[in-house]
């Protein structure tokens, strides 16, 4: 029985890395269709939008206010961006934006753009190929194990002769 719920326990670390892997790989395409057709703009942060999440930790995003191409005040909040300490209020920040959808925003640096789906594909890998090794490393102690025990018939049938 222990063996069964080590096995059941096992197989979650490869699930969860299929699933971190899957729900990266839409985000992929979604930043590449994005890109093209976004515009960069400078932002001013005018507020922090903080959340808390099960364990009470605390994160604030910023809520910016930039100018459309075609001069529309608009506001949105830089949610792929948040950090544990509140944004100094008035610091200004470069984003991209869609022209056909200026709500849709993301903070113009490496980590706003990619960030989200280098940590999720990249933990998903992760937890594959530390997956594939473990069950490498055990199919391989098994194996020797028959081996071993073929080798000592045989040894044995040799001597008998």
């Amino acid at each position: 029985m222990l063996t069964a719920y080590r096995w059941l326990r096992f197989s979650l670390v490869p699930i969860a890395g299929i699933i971190l892997i899957a729900t990266g790989l839409p985000a992929v395409g979604s930043t590449i269709a994005f890109l093209p057709h976004s515009v960069a703009t400078r932002a001013h942060v005018i507020d922090n939008q903080s959340f808390t999440d099960a364990k009470g930790n605390v994160s604030y995003c910023p809520v910016l206010a930039y100018t459309t191409t075609v001069s529309h005040g608009m506001r949105g909040v830089g949610d792929q961006d948040c950090q544990s300490s509140p944004f100094g209020v008035g610091q200004i920040m470069m984003i991209r934006y869609r022209p056909d959808q200026p709500t849709t925003l993301r903070i113009d640096d490496f980590f706003g753009i990619w960030g989200s789906i280098i940590w999720s594909i990249g933990v998903g890998l992760l937890l594959e190929v530390l997956a594939l090794g473990v069950l490498f490393w055990r199919f391989n102690a098994q194996i020797g194990a028959f081996v071993d025990k073929a080798r000592q018939r045989r040894a044995q049938r040799f001597e008998e002769r």
